[in-house]
């Protein structure tokens, strides 16, 4: 309807304790397979323009395949020190957490200017 705002998609990957996923999700949720299983390369084809998956899902080389698709990649919810580490390592380019002071306190220690 407003193709001038940009797109965000946020994502989770089923873990073990995900019980089944009510309808609406299983309706609506891309069929990963069909983009060789690469959620930034679905994201990419719906004209998104930031892909925000949850930290756990993170790696480097899904961060490195979003930003050759022009995608920003904005982790959430970051909230211990360790995985704020990972997140600066993975190189991505935002970060959701609900204790900001220990975010910049570890950017700060590895000397990331954010």
């Amino acid at each position: 309807m407003a193709p001038e705002i940009p797109r965000s998609f946020l994502s989770e990957l089923p873990g073990e304790d995900d019980g089944h996923l009510d309808e609406y999700f299983e309706d609506r949720t891309p069929d990963f397979f069909s983009f060789d299983g690469s959620i930034p390369k679905a994201i990419a084809a719906q004209n998104g323009q930031m892909w925000c998956p949850n930290f756990k899902d993170v790696t480097a080389e899904l961060v490195r395949e979003a930003h050759k698709m022009d995608l920003i990649v904005c982790a959430w919810t970051v909230n211990e020190i360790e995985d704020f580490e990972k997140m600066v390592t993975a190189e991505v380019d935002a970060i959701i957490t609900d204790y900001p002071d220990r975010a910049q306190n570890v950017l700060d220690r590895l000397g990331v200017q954010w």
